[in-house]
């Protein structure tokens, strides 16, 4: 299956959380902006000054040690647009990789395999949990090798490792991680039998 950046953040999407963030909270601190955008303070602060110079914002001093942010009648449609924007290519995504699982799975349909094990809880293994009851095919374990994430809950399933795919009696393991899929499809080769597949979702 060809390699797809499902839900990948980029300037749109964090310009269009900006905005958010700043009609919701106009005197929120850039630091506090920063770690709501995920991103360096230092790249905050370009990302406001970009957007006060284009006047989608208007920057006014509180006091002498802060500041506020207020969106401008074009800064609030700069925002709807993005809305949208943002909306049409996340379903665009979500139907793109929709079509390259259910294209991975309907190859293991044919080869009989009725169980499927999970590496990764994230949104890719919610597409394929999807298309495997389409399938009639069942998730037989979840496992994410991320820290803070084995032991927890995913979609009504405790989260374990790669060791449990075997005795849950998973014929496949489907890798939904995007990033460095190729070696988590190789590593989780090395744990398991040979009669156990490993493919990438995506």
């Amino acid at each position: 299956m060809s390699q797809t950046h499902f839900l990948e953040p980029g300037e749109s999407l964090r310009d269009l959380k900006a905005l958010e963030a700043l009609e919701e909270s106009p005197s929120i601190s850039q630091r506090d902006l920063a770690q709501r955008l995920g991103i360096a303070l230092g790249l905050t602060n370009a990302c406001l000054s970009k957007m006060a110079r284009t006047g989608l914002i208007k920057i006014s001093r509180a006091n002498s040690r802060s500041l506020t942010y207020h969106l401008t009648p074009a800064g609030l449609a700069a925002k709807a647009k993005l809305s949208v924007d943002y909306a049409r290519t996340t379903v665009d995504l979500y139907r793109t990789a929709k079509q390259a699982v259910t294209s991975g799975l309907a190859v293991l349909a044919e080869q009989g395999v009725t169980k499927i094990g999970l590496l990764g809880a994230n949104d890719v293994a919610e597409i394929v949990e999807i298309v495997c009851a389409h399938q009639g095919m069942v998730i037989a374990c979840i496992a994410d090798e991320t820290r803070g994430v084995k032991g927890t809950r995913f979609m009504g399933r405790a989260v374990g490792s790669i060791a449990d795919f075997e005795p849950a009696g998973c014929e496949a393991v489907i890798v939904t991680y995007l990033e460095d899929a190729d070696f988590w499809v190789q590593h989780t080769r090395d744990c398991l039998p040979d009669d156990i597949r490993v493919i990438k979702a995506l």
